[in-house]
């Protein structure tokens, strides 16, 4: 390899189920030191791509030669990266556990060419990053050494959630029998008359046990009707989906559920 070539050590594309695109968007990625240095000398590069990144490496050295100098003179085994979501939201829509603080840590196996990396949570209350990567120098040998490039993958799901719809009648009209229906198999069964924070009554449909992701642009699609005499009124056609935020918690067996509330005004 010249010295005025570049090959690449590995690629990683981040996957999120939130998101439309079924990418994850708009992140950023913070580098461990004696990486950043060797991309500051420029022997490595970051090369973003719209579905992740690829580091690359330019050096007449063997690919194997580079990371066993590495090992020596820096004293690290792996590619570390700390990774930022400029969305507020986004530990909100990401299937993180609800009863901790922490982080995602994604990291190769250590065993085989599996190129999606497996996941643990780290509890720690004060770590603000959104995740963590950690691509081990053996791995990306193993790859090498079997002919095949380290293209790694990672996986993000959403979060699921309860929703809640409140219906709150302002403008006071008779209603036979409110309902909501979807081009789905989701049933938010009958409504419950209830009392809302700041006085008003509302009434509450539920999807009870069954919950639903969240997403960026929603794949459910809901009306309110009434039913009167046998013969459906829409009342809102296309009812607004759950926003990220989680309005509150609940307990079921041994997990701590998320609530979404949405509350519609007629």
């Amino acid at each position: 390899m010249s010295s005025n070539q570049c090959s690449e050590l590995f690629s990683i594309d981040i996957h999120h189920s939130y998101y439309a695109s079924g990418i994850c968007e708009n992140i950023q990625y913070l580098i461990s030191q004696p990486i950043q240095k060797l991309i500051n000398q420029k022997v490595l590069y970051l090369h973003q791509t719209p579905q992740g990144f690829s580091l690359l490496i330019s050096t007449d050295q063997e690919i194997k030669d580079f990371l066993t100098h590495l090992k020596s003179t820096y004293a690290i085994t792996s590619f570390s990266f700390d990774v930022i979501s400029t969305d507020p939201h986004f530990k909100a829509f990401t299937d993180y556990p609800i009863s901790e603080l922490g982080i995602f840590s994604f990291y190769t196996p250590t065993e085989g060419d599996v190129t999606i990396l497996e996941r643990k949570f780290i509890s720690n209350s004060t770590y603000t990053k959104s995740f963590k990567i950690t691509i081990d120098f053996d791995a990306i040998i193993r790859f090498r050494e079997s002919g095949n490039s380290p293209n790694y993958n990672i996986k993000l799901e959403a979060r699921k959630t309860k929703w809640n719809y409140y219906i709150i009648n302002k403008s006071n009209k008779t209603f036979e029998r409110l309902e909501i229906k979807g081009d789905s198999e989701i049933s938010f069964g009958h409504p419950t008359e209830v009392t809302l924070q700041n006085g008003e009554t509302a009434y509450k449909f539920s999807s009870g046990s069954i919950l639903l992701s969240l997403k960026e642009r929603s794949e459910y699609s809901f009306d309110l009707i009434n039913v009167n005499n046998g013969i459906n009124e829409t009342i809102v056609r296309g009812l607004p989906m759950a926003n990220p935020t989680i309005s509150e918690t609940y307990e079921e067996g041994d997990t701590i559920q998320a609530v979404s509330s949405i509350y519609i005004y007629i």
